[in-house]
């Protein structure tokens, strides 16, 4: 039996940020943020959404870079309370149902889209929020060996996986208007790419 990924989410946050810095996953977490950091390449002033911030291990590096504004939303309660403890503004919402304000130059979504029945759903209610020449960048698990593995783990925990190849991602970008670029392979099992607004 499955559950919803907040539900999952809810569970392994008291110690999610502090886990997954370490060993193996800590290893495979830096080369996956190197890739996201080459292609968000953040400046001061950037407005930046964290979009399913979880505990707020993105934040904290994209904080590195002095002056980015950042605001993360996340679905699951315990991860936003976990997010806010370390001073971060972070709004409770699923990303589909998001009405954010104001507008962002770069969004950042990782980890997220594999937990998506709809991920159609996602692309059009972030690219409301984002500015005509910003772009939204992406991290998802690849499909073959380790996806397979990686998707095996999360069911196992209960919470539903979709595990899709980057090209099934930019044929429905493009519905959404968005086109793709600056795609990267992440050994051992992710795909870094950003999509933009479409000329």
């Amino acid at each position: 039996m499955t559950t919803a990924p907040g539900s999952y989410f809810d569970r392994a946050a008291p110690d999610y940020l502090a886990a997954s810095g370490r060993g193996l996953w800590g290893l495979v977490r830096e080369a996956e943020w190197r890739a996201l950091r080459d292609r968000l390449d953040l400046a001061p002033d950037l407005a930046v959404l964290d979009a399913g911030c979880g505990a707020g291990y993105h934040t904290l590096r994209m904080r590195e870079t002095q002056g980015v504004r950042i605001h993360g939303i996340d679905a699951s309660p315990s991860m936003i309370e976990a997010y806010r403890t370390h001073g971060f503004a972070g709004t409770l919402s699923a990303i589909e149902e998001f009405q954010g304000e104001r507008r962002y130059d770069r969004i950042l979504l990782a980890g997220v889209l594999e937990f998506v029945a709809e991920p159609g759903r996602v692309l059009e209610s972030l690219a409301r929020g984002l500015k005509t020449a910003g772009k939204i960048v992406c991290l998802v698990p690849t499909a073959g060996l380790a996806g397979a593995l990686y998707r095996l783990v999360h069911e196992q925990w209960g919470c539903p996986t979709f595990i899709r190849e980057p090209d099934w991602y930019f044929q429905l970008a493009r519905r959404h208007e968005l086109q793709a670029g600056e795609l990267a392979a992440v050994f051992p099992m992710s795909s870094v790419f950003s999509l933009r607004r479409a000329p």
